[in-house]
């Protein structure tokens, strides 16, 4: 066979020209290739320039190679083979990223508003259970009244009886009825067994009604103090041995109404006309139902931006376990410090340590069980997440 194209002399078993790639067709004309055979020097003149299988089909490869990549390459103009489809892909993950940050960014932010929403919440749930009759009562029963500095409570005049300073409400009843007979035993045995706990937690739950739904408490006057001491002077009598006449009956509601300026200032419009008048205002509103109904509308408003927003649910179960983890810490931690007295809540004063000490005895068990369910809740969604992620 004789190329086409340069004119090269091959045998048959070739397709290709090795010099010009040129196509080899059997049954050219035989008087050209037998005047070319004549001319290359005879039949077998050329047999040493024949490759071997292995050269041909290497050539063969290359040959086929080259013709694929030109026809390729010629089906599209270049400038649609490199520069189109680049600009393309380019634009594209430039605004897939902007949108996965903004999402990723929003999802950030609801988080975050989802904490403070727990936070209020919580807040808001801890104010109505301490105002509560029955955290009133429990706390009224654990407190110390008699350990607490009689200098703190400032409804017991002591001017004149040279009670030493920082003496407490039972130092200051003995020293104030020395030569009566009266011990601290008596005292303390005549404050347990008498109606005076059961009036203070009358009392002070007619405050923490006002705080939960405004309801105006009676006044705290010098006549009611009067009613609590006579109907406890059985108790009185019976447990110091000594039983009071008219003259002490009379000396102790002189004390009374020595303090009844006292007693007043403690009244709601005597508290709410001082500086921290502007707190009980802001506490009332805290805990009230519609502020409950609100903090609670506001998480689950929430957790439903965060699904929508995050679209993905290890992404939503990631989003809202964190907060709910912080939220709980922060509970568990609180309760902790209080209980113990430690950290910020160690420089409190006597009274205040005495109805800390005793709310804590009451509310304690109920902190830690929320505490510990925001926890639990929190940690199991951030666990199935992880379980989701991997499985993905």
């Amino acid at each position: 066979m004789v190329c086409p194209k340069c004119g090269k002399v091959y045998n048959n078993r070739l397709k290709f020209c090795i010099s010009c790639g040129a196509e080899l067709v059997e049954g050219e004309d035989n008087q050209a290739t037998d005047t070319a055979i004549t001319m290359s020097g005879g039949v077998f003149g050329n047999i040493a320039e024949f490759p071997t299988e292995a050269e041909q089909s290497g050539f063969v490869r290359e040959i086929d190679h080259v013709k694929k990549k030109d026809t390729d390459t010629a089906e599209l103009p270049l400038s649609e083979q490199e520069t189109v489809p680049v600009t393309v892909k380019s634009a594209e993950k430039s605004a897939a990223g902007g949108k996965r940050f903004a999402r990723n960014t929003a999802v950030v932010l609801m988080s975050a508003v989802l904490f403070a929403a727990l936070t209020l919440l919580l807040c808001t749930y801890a104010g109505r259970l301490l105002t509560s009759e029955s955290t009133i009562n429990d706390a009224v029963r654990n407190i110390d009244l008699l350990n607490i500095p009689v200098s703190e409570l400032g409804v017991i005049q002591t001017e004149g009886y040279n009670i030493p300073s920082g003496a407490t409400v039972e130092e200051a009843i003995t020293v104030m009825t020395a030569g009566s007979g009266i011990t601290s035993g008596n005292i303390r045995r005549i404050c347990e067994n008498s109606t005076f706990r059961s009036f203070l937690s009358g009392i002070v739950t007619e405050y923490a009604e006002y705080l939960r739904n405004g309801t105006q408490p009676d006044k705290l006057t010098a006549e009611r103090i009067k009613n609590l001491l006579s109907e406890n002077l059985s108790v009185i009598n019976r447990n110091t041995g000594y039983p009071l006449i008219d003259s002490d009956i009379e000396l102790a509601y002189a004390e009374i109404e020595r303090s009844s300026a006292a007693f007043e200032s403690l009244s709601v419009n005597g508290i709410e006309s001082t500086p921290a008048g502007k707190y009980i205002r802001l506490v009332r509103a805290l805990i009230s139902v519609p502020a409950m109904i609100a903090e609670a509308a506001a998480v689950a408003a929430a957790i439903l931006i965060i699904a929508v927003t995050a679209k993905k649910l290890p992404k939503t179960l990631k989003a809202v376990g964190v907060p709910c983890i912080a939220a709980g810490a922060a509970v568990l931690i609180l309760t902790f410090l209080t209980s113990m007295q430690i950290g910020p809540f160690s420089a409190l004063t006597g009274l205040e340590r005495e109805v800390l000490k005793a709310v804590t005895a009451s509310t304690a068990l109920n902190f830690y069980q929320i505490g510990g369910v925001l926890v639990f809740a929190g940690t199991a969604a951030s666990v199935w997440a992880s379980s989701l992620q991997r499985t993905e």
